[in-house]
């Protein structure tokens, strides 16, 4: 039987890009926040808030993801 302290653990780490959007000055805004919903409510009423760039940056994350 193997002991491993936690700082022996090797564990899932924040990416540099989320560490950057949790400490965006944004991310607490409420008028911010509600303009965003607001956008992306109209995006999928109208069809067009899924895009073909979109869906290429998903399945490369997720294939990335996969990777580790």
């Amino acid at each position: 039987m193997s002991l491993h302290l936690p700082s022996q653990l090797n564990g899932p780490r924040k990416s540099a890009q989320a560490s950057q959007r949790a400490s965006s000055p944004f991310r607490n805004d409420p008028e911010f926040r509600k303009a965003l919903v607001e956008r992306i409510k109209r995006e999928i009423a109208d069809g067009t808030y899924e895009t073909e760039e979109k869906w290429e940056i998903a399945l490369s994350r997720l294939l990335g993801s996969m990777d580790s």
